[in-house]
């Protein structure tokens, strides 16, 4: 055979068992364990992830970033990609993520979400609402409940929810973030009622996740299939999430 041929297929070969994802930040707490549980079924495939805002991914896509599946932290992204004929199929809901309102001291949190207006809470950490849903979903809390006027200078915004929740634990008072990393090693020490309550979700629209096929690939199909399956939806719950 032609070495020039050889090389040709062999390297065709290695796309085909490989799948590149990309991961919106609120995920990133689950999508090892996501990964790990389907490599235990599919030895032979090489997973790859990019994690970052829905909106950045979003944009990088529309770009021709070569992405197999997208896992996003809303549906409006991934509709836009179909309605754009970028995906082979139309988004599928996979999650509905939740906010906590959190913070490093200990509080009793008798006041709920009007802590934000504590003396002593100087920065308030949210998610950039024009990239992530996250963020979306934290701005509609700050309104709907007559709080952003009176906390708008105290906002610090993460790029994305994973530099907020990096914010709330090094360098803020007081953050939303997503239910999700509460779950995660570095939240142990943190306790229910003391450092962090659920936000009524009656605040914000639900953050109804989807993700979607970009190609359709056998090692897509398959990832996406596991994706709705009960392992993956058991780990997604094991997370704080809603699975769909």
């Amino acid at each position: 055979m032609n070495y020039f041929v050889f090389v040709i297929i062999f390297s065709s070969m290695l796309v085909a068992n490989s799948i590149n994802i990309a991961v919106s930040s609120n995920m990133s707490f689950v999508i090892n364990e996501l990964k790990n549980s389907f490599l235990k079924q599919h030895k032979d495939i090489k997973i790859r992830t990019t994690v970052s805002s829905s909106g950045k991914l979003y944009a990088t896509i529309l770009k021709g970033a070569d992405y197999d599946i997208f896992v996003s932290a809303d549906t409006i992204y991934p509709q836009a990609l179909f309605d754009k004929n970028i995906t082979t199929h139309k988004p599928k809901p996979y999650a509905t993520g939740k906010l906590v309102l959190f913070s490093q001291k200990q509080i009793k949190f008798d006041k709920a979400i009007n802590h934000l207006l504590d003396k002593d809470v100087n920065r308030i950490a949210i998610a950039n609402p024009a990239t992530a849903p996250y963020g979306k979903a934290s701005l509609e809390v700050l309104k709907n409940t007559k709080l952003y006027d009176k906390v708008k200078d105290k906002l610090v915004y993460g790029s994305s929810i994973s530099q907020t929740v990096l914010y709330a634990i090094n360098s803020t008072d007081m953050a939303i973030i997503n239910k999700s990393a509460i779950y995660t090693n570095i939240f142990k020490k943190y306790k229910y009622n003391l450092n962090y309550i659920d936000i009524d979700s009656s605040f914000y629209t639900p953050i109804k996740q989807s993700a979607v096929q970009i190609n359709d690939k056998e090692s897509t199909r398959l990832f996406f299939d596991f994706l709705f399956s009960k392992e993956a939806k058991a780990l997604l719950s094991k997370f704080g999430y809603n699975s769909l």
